[in-house]
C-alpha cells in the first residue's frame, strides 16, 4: 500500500526542490519569467501525481464511476 505514494510523493518533492532552488532554467531574477516556469512545473509535477494516484491499477476503485 506505501508503494502507491511513493512514486506521487518523489514527484511532489523533486517539484518542491525545483521550485525553491536558485538554480532553474530561468533565474528568478527575470522576473516574471522566472517565476512563471517554477509554478509551471509544480502545476504539472500536482497534475501527474493526481494522475498516478488516480490511474493505479489494482487499487479498488474499478467499477465506482
Amino acid at each position: 500500500m506505501i508503494k502507491k505514494y511513493v512514486g506521487p510523493a518523489l514527484v511532489l518533492a523533486v517539484a518542491a526542490i525545483y521550485g525553491v532552488s536558485p538554480v532553474d532554467i530561468v533565474p528568478d531574477v527575470v522576473f516574471p519569467v522566472g517565476w512563471v516556469d517554477d509554478a509551471a512545473v509544480i502545476a504539472a509535477a500536482i497534475g501527474l501525481a493526481v494522475k498516478l494516484l488516480t490511474s493505479r491499477k489494482g487499487s479498488g476503485r474499478q467499477g465506482i464511476e
